[in-house]
C-alpha cells in the first residue's frame, strides 16, 4: 500500500513535500509511508488512527474484538497483523508536525457488553495519546462530539489541523 500511495501521487505529478493525513488503517499507512520516506512528509495528521499496538491490547480486553480486526469483512480485505509487524519493525517517530485527532463520542455499548466497551475505549485513548508522543511538534486534539468518523462528525477539524500545517 505504501508503494501504491507513492505511485499514486507520482502518477499525479505531485511532488514531495507531503502533508499526510490518514484515517483508521490509514493512519497506519501513512505512518509507514514516512517510515519509508521520511525527507518527502513535512506534516501528518492522524485522524482516529490505527495504533501497532492495539491487536495486542484489545486481546487482553476482549479477544473476540481483537479476532474480528485480524479478519476483516471480505470488503475490506487488509492484513492488520502485517501493518502491525512493519510499524513493531520501525515505529515512526519525527520531529514534524502531528496532529492526532481522537474520538470523543462512545460507541453505544451492546447489552452486556458495557465493561468490555468501556475498557476498549480507554485502551483506544491510551493508544492515540502515545501516538501524540511521536513528535516533539505534536499536538493532541479530542474530538468531541465525533465517533470514529470524525471526518463526518466534525470535518471543520480535519481541515483546520490541515490548514495550520500548511500555514507553517
Amino acid at each position: 500500500m505504501v508503494q501504491t500511495l507513492r505511485q499514486v501521487l507520482s502518477g499525479l505529478g505531485e511532488p514531495p513535500p507531503y502533508i499526510m493525513v490518514g484515517h483508521s488503517l490509514g493512519g497506519m499507512i501513512i505512518q509507514l509511508f514516512a517510515t519509508t520516506h521520511p525527507a518527502e512528509v513535512v506534516g501528518m495528521v492522524l485522524v482516529d488512527s490505527s495504533h501497532e499496538d492495539m491487536l495486542t491490547r484489545f486481546e487482553a480486553i476482549d479477544p473476540g474484538t481483537a479476532r474480528e480486526l485480524r479478519s476483516p469483512p471480505k470488503d475490506e480485505a487488509v492484513d492488520l497483523a502485517a501493518f502491525t509487524a512493519a510499524l513493531h519493525a520501525n515505529r515512526w517517530h519525527s520531529g514534524i508536525p502531528l496532529v492526532v485527532l481522537t474520538h470523543g463520542r462512545t460507541p453505544r455499548a451492546p447489552a452486556g457488553r458495557e465493561a468490555q466497551t468501556e475498557a476498549l475505549e480507554q485502551a483506544w485513548l491510551d493508544l492515540q495519546r502515545e501516538l501524540a508522543t511521536r513528535s516533539p511538534a505534536a499536538t493532541h486534539v479530542i474530538a468531541t462530539r465525533s465517533g470514529h468518523y470524525i471526518q463526518m462528525d466534525e470535518p471543520a477539524l480535519i481541515i483546520d489541523a490541515i490548514h495550520k500545517m500548511v500555514v507553517r
